[in-house]
């Protein structure tokens, strides 16, 4: 099978709005800046973790495979460092959320945090 990487963020974007409606407050003042619509995107799937809210949580997975499997460069790149490389998982929350994530992109978030856990701290 071969996957063509044509998803950019504007359709991207469109999806998120379409698939995920509860997210629109989440990017209010954030337009054209697929950084910081993607950092807020995580931050409203961290809540939903947070909440317990699995439904919501399986949708807001499934987009992000889907943008990680068919985006272009920038848009596969930003769910690697916007999204999966700063998603903590942790506590029991954390630990149902990290099985609901597809394999590659489990795969993804663990090099993407053993690289940063490997990087020489900033100096004080």
């Amino acid at each position: 099978m071969v996957t063509t990487h044509t998803m950019h963020r504007s359709s991207f974007i469109k999806k998120l709005r379409t698939q995920l409606p509860a997210v629109e407050p989440w990017l209010k003042g954030y337009r054209d800046n697929l950084t910081f619509e993607m950092m807020r995107f995580r931050q409203f799937t961290e809540d939903a973790i947070g909440r317990g809210d699995w439904q919501t949580v399986r949708r807001a997975f499934r987009l992000l495979h889907s943008a990680y499997q068919t985006g272009n460069r920038h848009l596969r790149n930003s769910v690697i460092v916007s999204y999966l490389e700063h998603l903590p998982l942790q506590g029991s929350n954390g630990e149902a959320a990290k099985k609901l994530l597809s394999h590659q992109l489990a795969e993804e978030r663990k090099r993407a945090t053993v690289l940063l856990r490997s990087l020489p701290q900033s100096p004080k």
